[in-house]
């Protein structure tokens, strides 16, 4: 297993969604690894999370990169706390 570094992930957007009053928030993002444009689902729960990219040919590993994932969002977190 290869765990990918936060650092590695450049160019990040995303966005937080719940699944109505009572269900799981999750977070979808986009990001670049290395030049490739990908997309993430990260759920609330740890262990929970995928990444795909454009073709449905190519496989990745959500277990790699699930916790520099994880490090932006709290990025994210902090500064929207900031703000508010």
């Amino acid at each position: 297993m290869t765990r990918v570094k936060p650092e590695q992930i450049k160019d990040l957007t995303g966005r937080y969604h719940r699944n109505g009053v009572s269900g799981e928030g999750f977070w979808v993002l986009s990001f670049r690894h290395f030049g490739r444009r990908l997309q993430a689902v990260v759920f609330e729960a740890k262990g929970h999370c995928a990444v795909t990219s454009g073709s449905i040919s190519e496989c990745w590993r959500g277990d790699d990169f699930e916790p520099a994932l994880r490090a932006k969002i709290a990025s994210f977190d902090a500064i929207a706390s900031s703000i508010e």
